[in-house]
């Protein structure tokens, strides 16, 4: 059947006697999944789909695990391009969606010293769009000029609709006192450093170089050498 129906069958002996009769309903699930209105940025926040009936288990690239396969809580910064999501009820039946994210990423916050050169911000995509914000210190083709100390927020615009945000920290440099000697077995910590934004240089032990995280185990016996950089500035401990 096409649409939930139910059955009835009667049955009664050939010598005559009562009618016993049952029956039977099958129902048809028929999932759905509620449209969007259209593309996405990639530079969106996470949101919940919709689906029907209720209960089903939501999969596809852009649903975050675990708790997204019951919510339907989709990430449009898991991946710029054409995701097909899927709404499965019962392990049967299943519903399929394609959602298309627009490129934009601003980049990870960056970081300088008050009153060195300018610099050009990096690790932004898609090419082609204009800064702006930055308190005036960024010019339209993304050269930020650290003038003044401070926190400054600057946006990324696109032709194709979308933008995005990231922060500049503009500060003297300022490293931590960094601990001189650590047995190789010690729980792993994070290096920190002043202003955010900057960079630690990649070398033995350094497992993250944007969070700063260091693991002993990894970094084995020895001197090691840690660097980390600021636009124009880098500190070396």
């Amino acid at each position: 059947p096409t649409s939930t129906t139910t059955y009835t069958l009667g049955v009664r002996s050939t010598f005559g006697g009562p009618t016993f009769t049952g029956s039977i309903t099958i129902t048809i699930i028929q999932p759905t999944i509620t449209a969007l209105p259209g593309p996405i940025c990639q530079s969106d926040q996470p949101f919940n789909l919709t689906g029907s009936p209720p209960g089903g288990v939501w999969s596809g690239r852009g649903i975050v695990l675990p708790g997204g396969s019951s919510t339907g809580l989709f990430d449009p910064d898991s991946s710029a391009g054409t995701h097909t999501i899927y709404y499965t009820i019962g392990g049967l039946c299943s519903a399929t969606t394609q959602i298309t994210v627009k490129p934009m990423d601003a980049g990870l916050d960056e970081a300088a010293c008050t009153g060195s050169p300018p610099f050009s911000v990096s690790t932004y995509t898609p090419m082609g769009g204009t800064w702006s914000g930055g308190g005036g210190y960024i010019s339209s083709a993304g050269t930020f000029t650290p003038t003044v100390a401070g926190t400054y927020t600057v946006t990324y615009s696109h032709s194709n609709g979308c933008s995005d945000t990231k922060r500049i920290f503009v500060n003297a440099l300022n490293v931590s006192p960094l601990v001189d000697t650590v047995c190789e077995s010690a729980w792993s910590y994070t290096l920190t450093a002043s202003p955010p934004g900057g960079r630690w240089e990649l070398a033995p032990g350094v497992y993250d170089t944007v969070s700063g995280k260091f693991i002993p185990g990894w970094a084995g016996p020895g001197l090691k050498k840690i660097v980390y950089k600021l636009n124009a500035v880098s500190y070396t401990h």
